[in-house]
């Protein structure tokens, strides 16, 4: 059993951009997730959010990549006019959000590499707690088993009061009102 507690990955921090303040939440040293209910972008405010990914190709943190199309950023980002019901940003804003976040947070990172010593430290821990947990459900269901198994061996049977049938070699619940309805097996006399 594992003595360690969860670890909170870095959240909530402040980072300035050249469009406003936006918080990081630092989910493992290769992603990072940006947010901020205001930027403003030629004047008007957007409500805006973007995973970043560290793809260990040398570009630093970058737009996470839509699987089905690798060199797409576009669903990664969530943007909204602000005090508007859902109206998507447009691509212009998109874009300069973009343009804007992703050096500002390439260079926060650069500044700050405890964060993301701090993301992977908890990121590791929590994996390993998650698989400990995975192990420990594991042996109870092989104790389970186990002590099914020394019931099966010490009773012969694993549910009380089930028998077979000589007659028709079927099995069922021991029963002196048996009708069998199938053929016999008769001994082999040869």
């Amino acid at each position: 059993m594992s003595t360690r507690e969860h670890e909170q990955y870095p959240d909530k921090i402040v980072m300035s951009t050249p469009i406003g303040q936006a918080l990081l939440a630092i989910t493992d040293a290769n992603h990072i997730y940006i947010s901020a209910d205001v930027v403003t972008i030629r004047g008007k405010e957007v409500r805006a959010s973007l995973h970043v990914n560290d793809y260990g190709c040398g570009n630093g943190y970058e737009p996470s990549r839509e699987q089905s199309c690798p060199s797409s950023w576009y669903n990664s980002l969530y943007a909204t006019k602000a005090g508007s019901f859902g109206n998507s940003a447009t691509d212009a804003q998109r874009k300069a959000i973009v343009a804007a976040w992703v050096p500002a947070i390439n260079e926060f990172m650069a500044a700050h590499p405890e964060l993301r010593t701090a993301a992977s430290a908890a990121d590791q821990n929590n994996s390993a707690l998650s698989i400990e947990h995975d192990i420990e459900e594991l042996e109870k269901k092989i104790a389970e088993k186990r002590a099914e198994l020394a019931k099966v061996l010490a009773s012969g049977r694993q549910s009380q009061g089930v028998v077979q049938f000589p007659c028709c070699k079927a099995y069922g619940v021991a029963s002196k009102k048996h009708v069998c309805d199938a053929p016999r097996y008769e001994a082999d006399n040869s």
